[in-house]
C-alpha cells in the first residue's frame, strides 16, 4: 500500500469515521458508516452485509462482479479497480460511491489504473492527445514490448523460468581468498532436502567442489537416494545422469532457484553461507512441476493501439540545414536586444532610428542600449517594414550580431525555429519568411 498523509480529501482534521452514500445497481441508496482508513474491499464487504436489510437484495450478484465509481476532486469520473486503496486516498469530491458492473476489458482497465497511479495522471488523457509524436511513440514502444514478449515465450520452459526467477549471482567468478580459507580443500558441504510422494522429508548431505555446477549437486543427491536400492554403482550413475536434468535446486524458504549454469560458489546464497560458516540448505524440486506453476502472462493489445492510425501526411519534409537557397525574410518585431554602434550599421537594411517624444514604448520596436544603463527617455528604434533576401547562413550571421537571439518564422508555410548559441533569455527576434 503506498504511503499516505491520512488526510480525508483535503481536511487536515479528519474524522475517524465518515458516512458514505452508496448507490446500488438496484436503485437503492445505502448510507454506510466507514472508517477513514478502510480499504475498498472492506467497504464493499460491509456494504453487502448492510444491503441484506434493504429491498431488492436478492437481485444483486456476487460482490466481486461489481466495482466502485465516483467523481474525484479533478472533476473526473474514476473507476476504482484496485480494492486495496484506502478510502482517504481516493480524493473524492463528495463521499458518494456508485456500484456498477465493469464494462469493457477489465484487465486492461486495472492495468491502466495502476499505470495512472504510478505516473500521477489518468491514462485516458494520453488517449485524448492528438500530438502525432506522442501517438507514434506509444505505438512504437508497444511494438517493442510485443516483440520482447514473443522472444521470451518462444524459448523453452526453463528459459521462461529464468525470467520469473532470475538467478542472484555475484558479478565476478573469482572466489575471494578469505572465503577460500574457510573451505576444506575447496569443497563445499551442501544439505539437499527431498520430499517423498507421501510428504516425508529426507535430507542428504553431499560434498562437491566450489567450481561445480548445480547439476553436479543434483546428481550427487540422486546417487545418495539410489544407494538404498539394490543397484550396482554403474547402474546408479547411469540413472543419476538420466534423471539429473529432471530436477532443479531451490533455496529453502524463499522463491530462489539455481537455474543458470554458473559455478556453485558464484551464487550469492551459497557464498553468503560460506562467509557465515553455515551449510547451504537446498531442496530438490521437479522441473516439470516448477514449469507448470509458472504464471502465464498474455500480452494484450491496448484499445488505443487497435484503432486505425492517423492518415500520414503527403508532404515531404526536408532539413533546413540542407537548404542552400535564397529566402525572403521580414522582421516583425524584436525586444530586449542590446546593440552597439557597430551593430547599428549592420542593422541598417532592417531598421531606422526615430525619436519618440512619448515615454511609453511602442508595441513593436527594438530597445537599444548605448552603454551600461538605459536612460528614462530612451531612443526607440522603430523597424522599417522592409523585405530583403537572405540565405540561411546570412540570417544566422545577423542573429549572432543581435546577441544570439532566437528567430521564429515560417518557411514554405511551416513554423521554423532558428537559434545561435545557448542564450534563451528574454531577448528574442520574431520573423516570417515570404
Amino acid at each position: 500500500m503506498p504511503p499516505s498523509s491520512g488526510e480525508l480529501w483535503g481536511h487536515h482534521l479528519m474524522p475517524p469515521t465518515i458516512t458514505v452514500d452508496c448507490l446500488m445497481p438496484t436503485g437503492i441508496i445505502i448510507p454506510l458508516i466507514c472508517v477513514r482508513d478502510a480499504t475498498l474491499e472492506t467497504v464493499k464487504s460491509d456494504l453487502w452485509h448492510e444491503a441484506k436489510r434493504y429491498p431488492l437484495h436478492h437481485k444483486l450478484g456476487e460482490q466481486m462482479s461489481y466495482i466502485f465509481v465516483s467523481v474525484t476532486q479533478d472533476a473526473e469520473v474514476e473507476e476504482f479497480y484496485d480494492e486495496t486503496r484506502r478510502l482517504c486516498d481516493l480524493r473524492l469530491f463528495q463521499p458518494i460511491l456508485k456500484v456498477v458492473e465493469p464494462k469493457g476489458n477489465k484487465e486492461e482497465k486495472m492495468l491502466n489504473s495502476e499505470i495512472g497511479l504510478a505516473i500521477g495522471m489518468p491514462v485516458h488523457e494520453f488517449d485524448e492527445m492528438k500530438d502525432p509524436e506522442v501517438i507514434d511513440f506509444r505505438r512504437s514502444i508497444l511494438n517493442v514490448c510485443k516483440e520482447t514478449v514473443e522472444i521470451r515465450d518462444s524459448g523453452a520452459e526453463d528459459k521462461l523460468a529464468s525470467y520469473v526467477y532470475p538467478p542472484e549471482i555475484e558479478s565476478s567468478r573469482e572466489f575471494p581468498p578469505s572465503l577460500e580459507r574457510k573451505l576444506d580443500r575447496g569443497l563445499v558441504i551442501v544439505c539437499v532436502w527431498v520430499l517423498s510422494p507421501t510428504g516425508e522429508k529426507q535430507k542428504y548431505t553431499v560434498k562437491v567442489s566450489k567450481d561445480d555446477y548445480p547439476e553436479s549437486v543434483t546428481q550427487e543427491a540422486i546417487l545418495k537416494k539410489l544407494k538404498c536400492m539394490k543397484l550396482t554403482k554403474e547402474q546408479q550413475k547411469e540413472r543419476a545422469r538420466e534423471h539429473q536434468h529432471s530436477y532443479l535446486l531451490k533455496v529453502c524458504g524463499i522463491d530462489q532457484y539455481l537455474l543458470e549454469r554458473f559455478p556453485l560458489s558464484q551464487y550469492k546464497y551459497v557464498r553468503n553461507c560460506i562467509a557465515k560458516g553455515e551449510i547451504p540448505q537446498l531442496m530438490l524440486m521437479s522441473k516439470e512441476g516448477v514449469c507448470n506453476s509458472l504464471p502465464h502472462c498474455e500480452f494484450r493489445m491496448p484499445s488505443f493501439l487497435r484503432r486505425a492510425p492517423p492518415p500520414p501526411t503527403n508532404e515531404e519534409c526536408i532539413s533546413l540545414w540542407n537548404v542552400d537557397a535564397m529566402l525572403r525574410i521580414k522582421v516583425l518585431w524584436a525586444t530586449y536586444v542590446n546593440v552597439r554602434d557597430v551593430d547599428k550599421r549592420m542593422q541598417t537594411p532592417f531598421i531606422e532610428e526615430k525619436s519618440v517624444k512619448d515615454r511609453s514604448p511602442p508595441k513593436q520596436g527594438v530597445k537599444c542600449v548605448n552603454g551600461d544603463l538605459l536612460p528614462t527617455k530612451a531612443t526607440q528604434i522603430k523597424k522599417r517594414k522592409k523585405t530583403t533576401s537572405l540565405t540561411i547562413k546570412e540570417m544566422f550571421q545577423i542573429t549572432i550580431m543581435l546577441n544570439e537571439s532566437v528567430i521564429v518564422g515560417q518557411y514554405h508555410g511551416r513554423i521554423c525555429w532558428f537559434w545561435c548559441g545557448f542564450d534563451f533569455s528574454r531577448k528574442g527576434l520574431r520573423s516570417s519568411f515570404q
